[in-house]
């Protein structure tokens, strides 16, 4: 959120040196500050993100999943050096699982998170592990942050 109210700051200094610039006559200049201004609604309304790959394009939970899979990954070096491919691959998978097991009112019910857990738990040691070595205690790790962002988002 921090990064976000940054670039709002940012974006308002585009526009405000957009106008000064505008106002002196220096059209190029201007446009060039304002295309800037431009390019973040864009980011913004268009929800963007110039850091994930793009097979999560569009794929907001997979993308949350990422954000957090990715920088335990990141703690271990995977054997063929691809942890972002690896993360992402993984926050898709997840997703997956959470589509399987989709059940109303999911979060009261700790069969239902339990059995989400197991697949999880399942595809990050028959999937990710040969990949990457990863501990039982990142894996859990995974697990818990996982399970809180996809129960986060889910109240959105």
């Amino acid at each position: 959120m921090k990064q976000l109210e940054v670039k709002s700051g940012y974006t308002l200094g585009y526009f405000c040196l957009g106008e000064v610039y505008a106002g002196a006559g220096q059209k190029e200049k201007a446009l060039e500050y304002l295309k800037k201004v431009s390019d973040y609604r864009d980011r913004v309304n268009l929800k963007k993100h110039e850091d994930m790959p793009g097979q999560l394009e569009g794929k907001e939970d997979a993308m949350a999943f990422y954000g957090v899979i990715l920088p335990i990954l990141q703690e271990s070096k995977p054997s063929n050096g691809k942890t972002e491919t690896i993360a992402a691959e993984t926050a898709l998978a997840l997703v997956g699982i959470f589509k399987r097991n989709q059940k109303v009112q999911f979060w009261g019910d700790l069969d239902a998170q339990n059995k989400v857990k197991n697949e999880i738990d399942d595809h990050l040691y028959d999937e990710v592990m040969p990949k990457v070595k990863i501990t039982e205690e990142q894996m859990n790790g995974i697990i818990d942050k996982v399970m809180r962002v996809a129960q986060s988002r889910s109240a959105q």
